[in-house]
Parts: structure tokens; sequence; C-alpha cells
């Protein structure tokens, strides 16, 4: 049996919380809108959500924000005509608290959202799939973005470890997407749960839906690594409104320092051929990861839909998926030609 703590955690909004994961995906897949909109009784008031993010920790804070924006969406896309002012209120104040969007986030779809309660709008295993092969693609990188940041910070020491769990890492993320295909059904991804997956408007203020794109971990790992360029980086500022505090002061101080990559270059890192080696093995497994990615676009997107030109972060995904491949490529490009005199035989005799 669950602690009454337990259950804060996994039921934050208490009756309404339960709803949400118990009875709005079956209303959901029913296009009930009178049940759906029935929901709004058991809204929280001010009073008890100010109690909750007082008492609560972060995570906790974030599913409780993802209940009201789940419910908003699906408000919105049954085209509903109450008026959802307290709702949108509820999700300003969880949003002032948290850092994040007034919506359901990436943070609360993704990374909060409890196994043991997993908050849908479907409830098909084909959504739940898709859910939890983000979260492993993400758990993928943790360690070694931490460790690719030490690098870029000047802590050179174990240099080759932390290259190699880089290698391993980014390995471990292509394989995690490359299952995506055994989880999750492209038709029914297209038919039904991507249809939540939409712009909202509250206060004037477009946000877009969780999306891959708001993944802190894969910027990090651009930036650190050097494969980032300006375009780049302008487009993560504005990302970066969708990102928790600590992923947003990560991604800023990381954006202040040089790359590894130009580290290399400028000889600031002291390297032998086998770091090297695993650095250039960093970007062609980097290179191979964009490629999955975007057949798995193809697969789930254009090839079901070729009126779909957008991914759920707002970017035209042709030519934003390119652009991730192009810088990759040429930052493979720039440590191949910088080094490519070098062999066994000038790192015997330097060393």
């Amino acid at each position: 049996m669950n602690t009454v703590k337990e259950q804060i955690n996994i039921y934050p909004l208490g009756i309404f919380s339960k709803k949400i994961v118990e009875e709005l995906p079956y209303l959901n897949m029913s296009n009930n809108l009178s049940k759906i909109e029935e929901l709004y009784n058991y809204l929280p008031s001010n009073e008890q959500l100010n109690e909750l993010l007082k008492d609560e920790k972060y995570n906790t804070s974030v599913i409780a924000m993802g209940d009201l924006g789940i419910f908003l969406v699906s408000l919105k896309r049954c085209k509903s005509k109450i008026d959802t002012t307290l709702l949108e209120k509820l999700l300003l104040l969880c949003s002032d608290f948290t850092g994040l969007p007034p919506r359901d986030t990436y943070s609360s779809y993704i990374t909060y959202n409890p196994s043991n309660a997993m908050r849908t709008f479907t409830k098909d295993s084909s959504e739940i799939g898709f859910i939890e092969q983000h979260k492993f693609s993400d758990e993928a990188m943790n360690r070694a973005v931490e460790l690719l940041l030490e690098v870029q910070n000047g802590m050179y020491d174990d240099l080759e470890f932390k290259l190699q769990l880089a290698d391993e890492a980014i390995s471990k993320l292509t394989n995690e997407n490359k299952l995506v295909h055994q989880r999750v059904n492209p038709t029914y991804f297209i038919k039904y749960f991507r249809d939540y997956f939409f712009p909202i408007d509250i206060e004037d203020t477009t946000y877009d839906a969780p999306s891959g794109v708001h993944i802190a971990n894969i910027i990090l790992l651009d930036i650190a690594i050097g494969t980032a360029d300006e375009h780049y980086k302008n487009t993560a500022n504005k990302l970066i409104s969708y990102l928790e505090p600590y992923d947003k002061f990560r991604i800023r101080i990381a954006m202040e320092e040089t790359s590894i990559k130009e580290k290399f270059l400028d000889n600031s890192i002291k390297f032998n051929l086998k770091q090297l080696n695993l650095i250039k093995s960093i970007y062609r497994k980097l290179r191979i990861y964009r490629y999955v990615h975007q057949g798995l676009v193809t697969r789930y997107i254009r090839n079901q839909d070729p009126e779909v030109t957008k991914g759920t972060g707002g970017f035209p995904f042709d030519t934003f998926l390119q652009e991730r491949i192009d810088i990759v490529e040429k930052a493979e490009e720039d440590v191949k030609r910088a080094f490519m005199h070098l062999d066994e035989n000038y790192f015997e005799k330097k060393n």
C-alpha cells in the first residue's frame, strides 16, 4: 500500500490527478467532451496549489503542472467552449514556480512522468512506449554529458575515460532510437496521440508542445563537443524557456565556454592518438544518431501524413534535421582536416 507521501507524489492534486490518470485517456479516445469538461469541477483552489508548491519537491510540482496542462490540451483539442481562465491561472502560478511554460512540457510528459501512474492522452501501449523510449534515450546521456562538461571546463583528468563514456552513450542513444519501432505503431502515432501535440495560447503567448528538441542533454552534448554553430545556439536560446532552471543554467554556462573541439584544435588539450580517435568516433556516432532520428521522422510522420511538415517543437522538421546532420559533418571534417597529418609515430615522438 502506498503511504500518504507516496500518494501525494503520484497524485499531487488529489482526486483531480487521479482522474487525469485513470479517466481522461478513455474520455479522450471516446471524444466525450461533456465528461472531459466535468473534470473542471475537481480543479484545486489557489490555496491548495500554493500549499503543494510550498511543501513538495520540484518534480512533484512539475507533475501537478503536467496534470493541469494535459487537461487543458484535452479541452482545446475537443474545442470546448467552457471558460478556462481558472485553469490557465493555475498553470501560470505553476509556471512562476517551476520556470517551465504554463502547459504540459517535456519535463511533465517525459522526465518526471511516474511509471506507476503514467500520464497519457490515450493510455495505448504505443504512447506508453513513446514516453518510455524518450526516458531511456535521455537517461543514456546523463553521465556522459556531465563528464563532457567537465572536460569543457578544463578538467582533463581521466580524459580518455570521459571521451570513451560519451562515445558509448551516443551508441546507446542511437540504439534506443532504433528500438522505437518495436514499441510505437506508426499509424497509431500519427492518427491518435500526436493529435494532442499542438501549440497553446495563454495570455497572448504561444507555447509549443513537448518535443524531442526540448531534451537538454542533447543540446548540452552539441555545445560541449563543439557541433553547435551560431545558428544552433540561436535556436537553443529560443528553446531555453521550455527547459528546467538548472538546465537553462548549464546551457548558458556551456555556451560561454570554449568547446572541446576548439580545445583540441588550438592544442589547449594535450591529447594522444587514442583520445583523438575517440573524438572522431563521437562525431561519427553522433552523425549516425542524426540519420536514425531522421529515419524515424520519415517513418512516423512523412510516410503517414505527407502534409505534416512541422515537428512537435514547432520547427520544419526537414530543414531542422538536415541542419543537425550538417553541423556534425562539419565538426567531424574540421577535426579530420586539422589532424590528418598525425599518426602513431607523431605521438611516439611527442611523448
